[in-house]
């Protein structure tokens, strides 16, 4: 019983981390491109995505696949504190006997701003084992206040806390970074080009830099594709193993979908692949088989 509980536990901290790859690995690569355009460079003249977009994946902890997540783009125009907003859906689960040892359902869900793609509201529902996270995130561009509450169900905890940022500064979140991220003009950077950012996640503000290494091929289960391939200089932690541990491809083409994460991790290699995509703005949809 005390192996199966150890065993248990391990396996859930795996697939903590590798069901955030869609999330902290593809949207970290967005985040870092935010405020690091060249001087003179300048966004698509249009958005890359259509309303209705559902992209999945699969994710694996070295050859094992572990779970399957999804990031999905509203069929319609959410009205928000008198904008018109996108809703950006991240979930995850796992897959198959991994349940008998260790259950994960997370959602991570982002309101974003049509018109600058910032975030007006998010939240998070995490279920990981015995560990329960809500937390609902509510944001102020004008006055530069953000506000979390979160509630642990695991603790029976609630909590409110409050941050700020200059008001009228374009702050953006992990989730409204995906549309950031896919709506950059690559033509303006060059391999070897270094971006920074400061951004903020749950509680903390960062600074990460990244190294855009121009384009790559990739090969992946809609097929082996032209991308542009970031690599983020992750700051010490205690998750990523090395400062290039984290690379993050995305589509060089007119749809800049998401491809490819991958993580080398102190506990093992972690990796989030596509396997279809649906209702993208230019082309068919796509099932692997």
């Amino acid at each position: 019983m005390i192996v199966g509980l150890i065993a248990s536990a391990f396996i859930t901290v795996i697939l903590s981390h590798a069901f955030r790859l869609p999330l902290l690995l593809i949207t970290l690569g967005a985040a870092l491109v935010l405020k690091s355009q060249p001087s003179g460079a300048a966004a698509l003249p249009a958005y890359p995505f259509d309303l209705g977009e559902l992209l999945e994946y699969k994710l694996h902890y070295g050859w094992f696949k572990i779970g399957e997540a999804s990031l999905e783009l509203s069929d319609s125009v959410k009205r928000y504190e008198g904008k018109n907003c996108y809703e950006l859906k991240v979930s995850g689960g796992t897959a198959g006997l991994l349940n008998i040892f260790a259950s994960v359902d997370d959602e991570w869900g982002a309101v974003i701003n049509q018109e600058d793609l910032t975030p007006v509201f998010t939240y998070r529902n995490i279920q990981e084992g015995k560990y329960q996270l809500e937390e609902r995130v509510y944001i102020s561009a004008d006055s530069g206040n953000v506000r979390v509450e979160s509630y642990r169900a695991h603790k029976d905890k609630r909590s409110t806390d409050y941050f700020e940022f200059d008001p009228g500064q374009e702050m953006y979140d992990m989730l409204s970074s995906i549309l950031v991220m896919r709506n950059v003009d690559y033509a303006r950077y060059e391999a070897g080009d270094t971006l920074n950012l400061d951004a903020f996640f749950q509680d903390t503000f960062y600074h990460f830099d990244v190294l855009y290494e121009g384009l790559d091929k990739v090969k992946t289960a809609v097929g082996k594709l032209k991308a542009y391939k970031l690599v983020p200089l992750m700051p010490e932690n205690s998750v990523f193993n090395g400062k290039q541990s984290v690379k993050v491809w995305l589509s060089a083409d007119s749809n800049r979908l998401p491809l490819k994460a991958t993580a080398n991790m102190f506990i093992g290699n972690a990796s989030c692949e596509i396997t279809s995509y649906k209702n993208i703005k230019y082309g068919p949809d796509y099932r692997s088989k």
